[in-house]
């Protein structure tokens, strides 16, 4: 997964670079345009070559290999990269205000809002957050036995059909669903899906069924933005089986999982395991 380097990353990388080395503001550009920020694993950054930079003082000849440097910067001041995190106390903040306003029995929503609204410090009002999806408009798509589904400004949301889980609604048809438009309006942004009830481990997890969610689940993955997968309850059927941890581990190995009761914790994310408290009642 490979993004451009947002402006004002630019911008700071430039600066450094000019502080640190005696490059001329043409060299640092050119340098710049060069590199890709690429994803691997966790937290890597690769740059895509080495630059050697020749330089006369006082009649000396240096070389210096900026693989190094870059990769510091790069750590240091990038706050565009693939794989941030939403903010858990942001999230939780965002979760209580999707109970307010929209919740009305089981549904699943998914917003896409700029990342700012995912980062420490956002405080989610009717002023600042989701202002265009309002509870009058989109609690009528919210009943039992419907397969209707609300696509908002920036939210989407749905109910349960007994043929149909509000996250299979949101998710399906893959790669042409409400989530799929969601995602395309904004390519950068936060995206948060959250279902009041986790995924069921018989149907939207079975990836033997034609109606599960893991087409969906890898299109939320391929997302470069900010991206959540959280609930609050475990699905009542599922609390007894011994492969519970098996089956929210196949979310959390494509997008960060979280669960959200009494504030929200991070159950796992791609390389590591589905820890206890999300897996108990």
């Amino acid at each position: 997964m490979v993004t451009r380097w947002q402006k004002k990353d630019r911008i700071n990388v430039m600066r450094l670079l000019h502080q640190f080395t005696t490059l001329t503001p043409e060299q640092t550009s050119h340098i710049i345009s060069k590199e890709l920020i690429t994803e691997s694993g966790h937290h890597a950054i690769a740059i895509d070559r080495t630059i050697e930079v020749t330089e006369r003082r006082k009649g000396m000849v240096f070389t210096a290999h900026l693989r190094v440097l870059l990769g510091i910067i790069l750590l240091l001041c990038v706050q565009s990269v693939v794989n941030e995190n939403v903010d858990i106390n942001t999230l939780s903040r965002i979760q209580k205000c999707f109970h307010k306003r929209y919740e009305n029995g089981q549904y699943a929503v998914a917003i896409n809002v700029p990342k700012e609204q995912c980062r420490r410090r956002f405080f989610p009002s009717k002023k600042n957050f989701l202002k265009n999806d309002s509870s009058v408009k989109v609690k009528p798509y919210i009943i039992p036995d419907s397969k209707k589904v609300y696509e908002g400004f920036e939210l989407i949301a749905a109910g349960r059909h007994k043929n149909a889980h509000s996250e299979y609604l949101l998710m399906n048809p893959s790669n042409h669903s409400p989530l799929t438009n969601l995602m395309n309006k904004k390519k950068d942004g936060c995206v948060v899906f959250y279902t009041l009830i986790s995924p069921c481990i018989n149907r939207c997890l079975n990836k033997n069924l034609k109606d599960n969610i893991i087409p969906g689940l890898d299109e939320l993955q391929a997302y470069q933005g900010i991206k959540a997968f959280v609930y609050r309850h475990i699905y009542t059927k599922d609390k007894n089986k011994t492969n519970l941890r098996e089956n929210l581990q196949i979310i959390a190995d494509r997008v960060p999982l979280y669960r959200c009761k009494q504030g929200c914790i991070l159950c796992g994310e791609p390389g590591s395991r589905v820890i206890d408290q999300c897996v108990t009642f």
